[in-house]
């Protein structure tokens, strides 16, 4: 049950931060570039390791977790490290395309 009340808070915290952080990096983009597939791929190559490893951390310590005796622990952690993952892979491959889309459409 704390899963279910816990985990989509944590995964909306993470996921938001990272949006932020990769709009943000977008933004300080130089303007000579001006291919809106190019801006976000330069933003990417900026802010995407890092978003990376605090993903993978994040996950890994979630699965160290499931280590414990507790059950309901075990599967919150579960629940959260997979949750993470999840997250990590929709920031990729949906937000980053809406992202070059909407920035399409203001242009």
């Amino acid at each position: 049950m704390i899963s279910a009340e816990v985990v989509p808070f944590l995964i909306l915290a993470i996921g938001v931060d990272n949006m932020f952080l990769i709009t943000r990096a977008e933004r300080l983009v130089p303007d000579h570039i001006t291919d809106h597939k190019y801006r976000v791929a330069f933003a990417l190559k900026e802010i995407g390791p890092s978003i990376f490893a605090a993903a993978f951390c994040e996950a890994l310590a979630f699965f160290i977790g499931m280590k414990t005796d507790i059950p309901a622990l075990r599967s919150f952690c579960l629940v959260a490290g997979l949750s993470v993952l999840t997250d990590f892979l929709f920031q990729i491959l949906i937000f980053i395309p809406s992202l070059v889309l909407d920035q399409r459409r203001i242009q």
